[in-house]
């Protein structure tokens, strides 16, 4: 059995801090209480274990506390990203069925709109879950209880929903937590979202830890960089974008009590590591996926300059092995207790993904004879930007849409910022305006799915079967 943290920190550190948001302090004690309080309003709805609930909301002391009930009472917890267009939510929550939807004010009018357009499940506001009596969360959880379900564009263009038991978070939070050495006073600065692995993974290592989040709405890079310098944070977790613009507007060093910023969600420019290395940061390049509850292989923040480059070795209990030929390049298989056992509803991918105990990253990469990971390059074609995965088939298929588009191709060029940036080859029978397809896929997309520049081509390079040359494109695009 896995005990239940915040339940454990309530009697063990319940005086110490569990969140810090915009200066207000919440206690262990405060975070289990009002937990307590979210709890007994969920049962008052009829919520039982095993349950599914999804969250739509910005990210506060009131999203962590309603996600700890929510997994507290044996439910399983589903963060809805905020950036979705109404459609795309749809497609999940056809999938997931949750029990009910749970919306902060600022999201109503999408949870009406969603809630309207399934017809499943039934809508309530953050807000008012704090006003019932206080009802116990469960002190130990079976390792196989479903904790939350993530969803991923992974290499498909339909979402994946994720399952991640309490086992998988557990195992995973211990590895990370030992490679870099917590200590009772960390305070970890969390500015990625928390409907992502990357983002949620923080708060559910703190609270094994029994230390504490710092928690902002979003990555200001001049609030970032101040708060870093002011109040004495220890770890931070960004994406290569983020680092990047901390970079352009900070100078100076950061204080010795700021001891690894560790970052992952994407390819990291070996330049980019170069420039904060020299600069004094305390960078750490980590690899990890929702499927790997977060972290594969991280770098020890000792090995940062001796292995630049590298994205470190496996954490804790888990496994990597290069497929099929570990002495070259070739595909990342990882096995071990932080995998997932597979995809909600989804047992065809599933299979695909995790055979004879090992799962199938779709990510090339080599293995020295220390151990040390390096990731080359996507096996497929999913494209990261800004930390975001996007499928390009979603792309396409918007686009083909458009009347007189005959064909269509997206994909990501190598960006100093983004990490990559989203470009667009398409063909058509007659004149289009650039903005009015824009404006289109607005309308269809999430914004950090919208395209950074359009081409109209005569003919895409296509194979002898069909398939388009999207190396050939790159090409074109990068001269």
């Amino acid at each position: 059995m896995i005990r239940n943290p915040i339940v454990k920190n309530a009697t063990t550190n319940s005086d110490k801090n569990a969140i810090l948001e915009h200066g207000k302090s919440t206690t262990y004690s405060e975070l289990a209480e009002n937990c307590s309080r979210v709890a007994g309003t969920l049962i008052d709805l009829g919520i039982r274990p095993g349950d599914r609930i999804a969250l739509l909301a910005m990210p506060t002391t009131q999203y962590l506390e309603t996600f700890s009930a929510i997994t507290g009472l044996g439910c399983a917890f589903i963060p809805l990203n905020t950036r979705l267009t109404i459609p795309e939510l749809a497609e999940i929550f056809r999938d997931c069925a949750p029990k009910i939807l749970i919306c902060d004010q600022e999201h109503k009018n999408m949870g009406e709109q969603l809630i309207e357009l399934t017809r499943l499940s039934k809508l309530f506001l953050l807000n008012n879950l704090f006003n019932s009596s206080s009802s116990s969360l469960l002190t130990e959880h079976r390792p196989d209880t479903i904790h939350s379900i993530i969803y991923t564009s992974g290499t498909t263009g339909t979402p994946k929903g994720v399952i991640l038991t309490w086992e998988n978070l557990y195992e995973s939070a211990e590895g990370s937590l030992a490679n870099l050495r917590s200590k009772p006073d960390d305070l970890w600065l969390c500015c990625l979202p928390l409907n992502h692995i990357g983002g949620l993974s923080i708060p559910i290592r703190t609270a094994f830890s029994g230390t504490c989040t710092l928690l902002h709405d979003g990555f200001d890079p001049v609030l970032v960089s101040t708060v870093l310098r002011e109040q004495s944070v220890s770890l931070v977790s960004l994406v290569p974008t983020m680092l990047r613009r901390l970079l352009e507007v900070d100078k100076k060093n950061y204080p010795p009590t700021l001891r690894s910023i560790i970052v992952g969600g994407g390819p990291v420019e070996k330049d980019l590591l170069k420039q904060a290395l020299q600069r004094g940061l305390p960078v750490i390049q980590t690899y990890g996926m929702t499927e790997t509850s977060s972290q594969i292989t991280t770098l020890a923040p000792t090995e940062a300059q001796t292995h630049l480059g590298s994205a470190g070795r496996p954490l804790g209990k888990t496994k990597v092995q290069i497929y099929p030929d570990k002495e070259q390049l070739g595909e990342i298989l990882v096995q071990g207790p932080v995998v997932t056992s597979g995809y909600l509803n989804n047992p065809k991918k599933t299979a695909e993904a995790i055979k004879d105990g090992w799962f199938y990253t779709g990510d090339v990469g080599t293995i020295d004879k220390q151990g040390f990971l390096y990731v080359h390059a996507r096996k497929d074609d999913l494209i990261i930007t800004g930390g975001e995965n996007v499928n390009p088939s979603e792309i396409e298929e918007s686009l083909l849409e458009w009347p007189g588009i005959t064909a269509a191709a997206a994909i990501g060029i190598t960006d100093t910022e983004w990490g990559q940036r989203i470009v667009v080859a398409f063909t058509s029978d007659n004149e289009i305006a650039i903005n009015d397809l824009d404006n289109w896929l607005k309308e269809r997309l999430a914004n950090f799915k919208i395209p950074k520049q359009y081409l109209r081509v005569k003919t895409l390079p296509t194979t002898a079967n069909g398939k388009i040359k999207r190396s050939v494109l790159k090409k074109l695009f990068e001269s």
